[in-house]
């Protein structure tokens, strides 16, 4: 440990912290990155996210939450983890989310594994409750449950079965409205009186998103200054709970805008409607996935659209057949899914925390857009590569030298499979100039052993040490 950083603990009394900082300094080989910058923001983001939403939850408690946080935060259950010496709440227990997205697209959305909709990044949620006389639906504590994905056109599907009815949501975003399809059908199995609401919920599957500011303008729901909601059956009634105060106790403010003082309310729609046995309801509501003009489509336009739009998609990938029907769905979901990752000039290996650009996962879902025949795609993502690359080095963040090896030998995988001699041309003096860059690297650091020099891993999150 350095005579700077012993100051600063001296300056913070933080004395009788050095011993610690300095074995955690220690670890590991020297390297010229102890630690990459490019990750201070995304750790310190999750940090304080986990942070807030304990803080939220310790002084909340009788909000209805999301499924992972009613399953990890109840000591009655077996995903339960220990608040006592763990001031962060993460959710760690239940990533289970599906993206609803659409290729060539920048923002994705989630769905999770009860129906909870949270249309952007860092975006509020969508969730449904249900209420009849004393009945009280929480798809998050609901125990009936199956969800699924349409294989065809990557629909998701959340059905809950109740003693009162069966509820249905399928959800998908359309490129051409550029925003999630949500369509809700309810079908009685006994004669009864409900109010469905479908609220904005001040956080998504990962943690707390507070909610600052819901208004009604012109038939569009906006929280936080950002479109989010437009009812698209018609009947809406608008809701705006009192700040801190949860749906189910009904306390509603009559107004059409209102502020949070601490980022914890709640508000949107809800639906009156009577309900006989085998008697169906259905509503349909659309989230916009960007603040630009929307010009959205009718549900059975859109439903269309989307399947032509992935049927077409299809006709041109490759497709396996095989005796197990479930292993063939498996593959054509997964074709959707890798699809819905691509962004304009990159691909992500996933939604939420998981959407920057890395080498490490491109190399395997690029290889892998181009041998189900996606050539179009693979190509313009290999295009995004060069920018990525400084005299020689491509940089998913410094200090994790594999990023070379991997841009190359996803280049070249490509021009294999493709003999497309355009796009070598193109991008051949990057290949030569990152080679170069492991020659020089290699050579710079006997200790090395002819290894490229220490660093870190993101496989492992270990101390830096010599990788091959």
């Amino acid at each position: 440990m350095n005579k700077i950083m012993y100051l600063l603990l001296r300056l913070f009394k933080l004395v009788n912290l050095a011993p610690y900082l300095k074995s955690l300094l220690s670890m590991g080989k020297k390297s010229e990155v102890n630690f990459p910058n490019q990750l201070i923001p995304l750790n310190l983001e999750v940090i304080l996210k986990g942070l807030l939403t304990s803080r939220i939850f310790e002084i909340n408690s009788d909000w209805i939450y999301p499924y992972w946080m009613e399953k990890q935060l109840n000591p009655n259950d077996e995903s339960f983890i220990p608040r006592g010496a763990n001031i962060f709440a993460i959710n760690t227990t239940h990533r289970n989310w599906t993206i609803l997205g659409f290729p060539d697209f920048d923002e994705k959305g989630v769905v999770d594994e009860r129906g909870l909709i949270s249309p952007r990044y860092n975006s509020p949620s969508l969730d449904i409750f249900i209420k009849g006389g004393d009945f009280f639906f929480v798809p998050s504590r609901a125990r009936k449950v199956v969800q699924k994905v349409n294989p065809v056109d990557g629909r998701v599907i959340t059905e809950f079965d109740t003693e009162k009815f069966l509820l249905r949501s399928s959800v998908f975003s359309l490129k051409e409205d550029r925003g999630i399809h949500l369509y809700v059908n309810i079908k009685g199995k006994k004669d009864g009186n409900y109010r469905i609401y479908f609220s904005i919920r001040p956080y998504n599957p990962e943690s707390i998103i507070p909610v600052w500011e819901i208004e009604l303008k012109d038939g569009i729901i906006f929280v936080n200054e950002d479109k989010f909601l437009i009812p698209e059956t018609e009947g809406a009634n608008l809701f705006i709970s009192k700040d801190e105060i949860d749906v189910e106790n009904e306390q509603f403010l009559n107004k059409k805008k209102e502020k949070s003082k601490y980022g914890l309310m709640t508000g949107g729609i809800f639906y009156d409607f009577s309900l006989n046995k085998d008697e169906e309801k259905t509503f349909h509501l659309f989230l916009p996935q960007t603040n630009d003009r929307i010009n959205f489509k009718d549900y059975p336009f859109a439903e269309r659209l989307q399947s032509d739009f992935w049927k077409r998609e299809k006709e041109k990938e490759l497709t396996i057949v095989t005796p197990d029907r479930n292993l063939n769905e498996i593959f054509e979901a997964n074709k959707t899914y890798i699809k819905s990752l691509v962004n304009r000039n990159y691909i992500t290996p996933g939604p939420l925390t998981y959407r920057h650009f890395w080498f490490r996962d491109s190399a395997y879902m690029v290889s892998a857009l181009t041998k189900i025949g996606d050539k179009d795609r693979a190509g313009r993502i290999l295009l995004y590569f060069p920018e990525k690359q400084k005299k020689g080095y491509f940089i998913s963040q410094k200090g994790e030298w594999d990023s070379n090896g991997q841009a190359i030998w996803t280049m070249v995988e490509y021009f294999r499979l493709t003999k497309n001699k355009d796009f070598l041309a193109y991008v051949y003096k990057s290949i030569k100039d990152g080679a170069l860059w492991i020659e020089r690297k290699r050579k710079k650091y006997k200790e090395s052993m002819g290894l490229l020099p220490a660093g870190f891993s993101a496989e492992h999150f270990g101390p830096n040490d010599l990788y091959y």
